[in-house]
């Protein structure tokens, strides 16, 4: 059986980007790694990305996929405002394995599944 193909993705390693990370915001960084693999060898990101150092402390997230409202080239900013908005942009909150955890354990003690 031959191998799948992998898609083309836009940007290489070394390469500076901007990354959502949901209520942090859009973050600066360096991809690190393409297709990023967890430990079963399932591809399960597009890229790594080593964060500068910023106010969050988190050093490094990955974007799961290659689109502009995830990853973004670092010299064309974050994605601007809705057209006559002066809110900023705010991403959807992105589930955490850990909430994702709790929220399917009080599922199951409600008896849904």
């Amino acid at each position: 059986m031959p191998k799948p193909t992998l898609p083309k993705l836009r940007f290489a390693v070394g390469d500076r980007v901007l990354c959502n990370c949901a209520d942090k915001g859009w973050l600066s960084g360096t991809i690190e790694e393409l297709f990023v693999k967890n430990p079963k060898g399932e591809i399960y990101a597009a890229y790594k990305i080593k964060l500068d150092a910023n106010k969050t402390g988190i050093p490094s997230c990955t974007a799961p996929s290659d689109k502009d409202n995830v990853i973004r080239k670092e010299a064309d900013g974050p994605p601007p405002a809705p057209e006559g908005s002066t809110a900023v942009v705010v991403p959807p909150k992105i589930e955490t394995l850990e909430e994702k955890k709790i929220r399917k354990l009080k599922y199951k003690k409600a008896g849904r599944q």
